[in-house]
């Protein structure tokens, strides 16, 4: 697995791969100019309590506190979800260059790389949003966060890399006898979410070793007829 993450890293230099990396970036500044916009008007730009000073004061600390914790919460969710329409462009760049023998797979429709990103976005939205209160135990929070995180990623590339050679049924059934390596190499992306700044290449990396993983599984399921 950890080999799978360095193959990545070396990769990060191909051109193909670089686009991608830059679409992440404008993402990421997009997504916190969001957020750190919400937070603005939460604080200073609502109304509806200006004749309740005591629960204005409230509401705006309340911003504070929170939207740093919901942010640090929905980031994976978004970020992964707005590359997931390019995250396909890395599969591609990472089969060229390791396994050119491979025959060429499947190009993944854009309505429904649309439809798995939405997926993603709103399954981690909710399911964030419910363990919220899970921070207030911070080890038990933040070993949850990683660990649901790291299973709906794990799910999402894996899919995307095997969707390329395999009906849905059969990468279902591929994922599901590999969970525990799968769902590791998820987790390990979800832990380089976060990390400041490094988090920008997170879905990059975890894609193109997702990709390593897929191919090095024992008997190559992916390719089996």
């Amino acid at each position: 697995m950890i080999r799978a993450f360095a193959l990545a890293v070396g990769q990060l230099g191909d051109p193909k791969i670089r686009r991608i990396i830059m679409i992440s970036l404008l993402a990421t500044i997009i997504v916190y100019a969001v957020l750190c916009g919400g937070a603005a008007w939460l604080m200073f730009g609502t109304t509806l309590l200006n004749g309740l000073p005591l629960w204005e004061s409230i509401l705006d600390w309340g911003a504070i506190v929170l939207v740093p914790v919901v942010a640090w919460l929905l980031f994976p969710a978004v970020i992964t979800g707005i590359l997931g329409v390019f995250l396909e462009d890395v599969v591609k760049a990472v089969e060229a260059r390791h396994y050119p023998d491979l025959p060429p797979g499947r190009d993944i429709p854009l309505a429904e790389s649309l439809i798995g990103s939405v997926r993603l976005v709103l399954a981690s939205v909710a399911l964030n949003l419910l363990m919220l209160p899970l921070l207030l135990f911070p080890l038990v929070g933040q070993a949850a966060f990683v660990a649901l995180n790291g299973y709906l990623i794990s799910r999402e590339y894996f899919e995307l890399v095997g969707l390329r050679r395999q009906p849905t049924a059969s990468v279902r059934t591929i994922r599901r006898a590999h969970l525990g390596s799968i769902w590791t190499m998820g987790i390990l992306t979800a832990l380089i979410l976060l990390i400041p700044v490094v988090n920008i290449l997170a879905p990059v990396l975890g894609v193109a070793a997702m990709t390593h993983r897929a191919h090095r599984l024992p008997q190559r399921p992916l390719l089996s007829a």
